[in-house]
């Protein structure tokens, strides 16, 4: 979590106005934020990847299985006509 902390904390003194966090894993993350299964991390079981990013950024973090996380930010972008998206 150092290194998650060190580069939030890098990202925020260049964008200030960054105020939360989103992150995409591989696997079966719950509601909470807690990866329970992640088949190609070995020992990546049940961790509580949401509270522990909250605790070391002292940031919101949301945190969902990382095709999820993809579809939304695919989203977000068309939305905002980001170039190389759909404009709708």
């Amino acid at each position: 979590m150092a290194a998650a902390r060190d580069v939030v904390a890098e990202l925020r003194r260049a964008r200030p106005e960054v105020a939360a966090l989103g992150v995409g894993a591989a696997g079966l993350v719950d509601r909470d934020g807690v990866v329970r299964y992640a088949p190609n991390i070995p020992g990546f079981r049940h961790a509580p990847l949401r509270r522990a990013l909250a605790d070391a950024t002292g940031l919101p973090v949301v945190v969902d299985n990382d095709a999820n996380a993809a579809a939304w930010g695919r989203r977000a972008t068309a939305r905002h006509g980001a170039p190389g998206t759909p404009s709708s």
